[in-house]
């Protein structure tokens, strides 16, 4: 499936409503370091990109077949893999730079 040109609208828009979400107290990009800026514009960008290649996926012909729980029970568990990694690593760089953090 082809995405529309309105879905692509929908697509900057979702990446300027977060840009105008971090915008701190209405300070104006002038006021604001470059690096942090571009970082969140980045960061917006490539959330937009990532929310768009799911939708591709899920609704992939080779997907069809799958209920949206399956589906749904299919990501949360990549998406424990990866968070349950991230906090053991995160754990275990505690305990080498201070040993009095508890794990």
């Amino acid at each position: 499936k082809k995405i529309s040109p309105a879905q692509w609208i929908a697509v900057a828009l979702l990446t300027v409503g977060v840009a105008l979400g971090q915008w701190r107290n209405g300070a104006l990009m002038a006021d604001e370091p470059f690096i942090p800026v571009l970082l969140m514009l980045v960061n917006s960008c490539l959330s937009a990109v990532a929310a768009v290649y799911t939708e591709k996926i899920i609704k992939a012909h080779s997907n069809a077949a799958l209920t949206i729980y399956a589906t749904n029970v299919h990501m949360a568990a990549h998406t424990l893999v990866i968070s349950s990694c991230a906090n053991a690593l995160r754990a275990n760089i505690w305990q080498i730079t201070d040993p009095e953090v508890p794990s």
